[in-house]
């Protein structure tokens, strides 16, 4: 049996999270090693942990879900009604842009070539959102967000990127939101 270790590579933010990245059995051939990465970004999957929020409410209602480009990134926003995600979210990086549509297990493939699967624990995203569910972006980074899973308490959006990338993430509140910011590899540093 193989004996992973894992390496923790913290991204303290002023905003009271940390992020972190563990290399995991499904991880990439391409994916980027922490010592390449950008200062600030984390090129495998991981986790965006809330250091401020160690428990969030029984049900998190996503109300809002956007995507920006931004200079050398892009960003995807979601927003809550009630409050802002525990440490029960995972992003998931994978190197296409094939994502399971739950619970029915159709595949679906998004626009761009790489991917992010960000999972959100204890989330309803039916309740109070009204937007679509699949957005065609055109940014030069995040090609496509869609929801690929709103069942069970388990909210899954994908997003198609375009090239391998790194992210990075941040919570705020007043309004309350997770923030997903995608980066190409190889990143230009000014």
């Amino acid at each position: 049996m193989h004996r992973w270790l894992v390496a923790l590579a913290v991204l303290v933010c002023s905003c009271g999270t940390v992020a972190t990245q563990q290399p995991s059995p499904s991880a990439s051939p391409t994916a980027v090693a922490a010592s390449s990465s950008p200062a600030g970004w984390i090129c495998s999957s991981g986790s965006l942990l809330n250091k401020v929020v160690t428990v969030q409410p029984d049900v998190l209602y996503v109300n809002g879900m956007d995507a920006k480009a931004a200079t050398g990134y892009d960003a995807v926003t979601i927003s809550f009604t009630n409050g802002v995600p525990d440490n029960r979210n995972r992003l998931e990086l994978q190197n296409s842009a094939t994502f399971t549509l739950s619970p029915k297990g159709d595949q679906v493939t998004l626009k761009g070539d790489h991917g992010i699967l960000v999972t959100l624990r204890g989330a309803d995203m039916h309740t109070s959102y009204a937007g679509t569910r699949d957005s065609v972006t055109g940014y030069p980074v995040v090609a496509e967000v869609r929801v690929v899973q709103d069942f069970e308490g388990v909210v899954q959006i994908a997003l198609g990127l375009n090239g391998a990338h790194c992210w990075s993430g941040s919570f705020s509140s007043n309004p309350d939101r997770m923030t997903i910011e995608v980066r190409s590899v190889p990143y230009s540093s000014g």
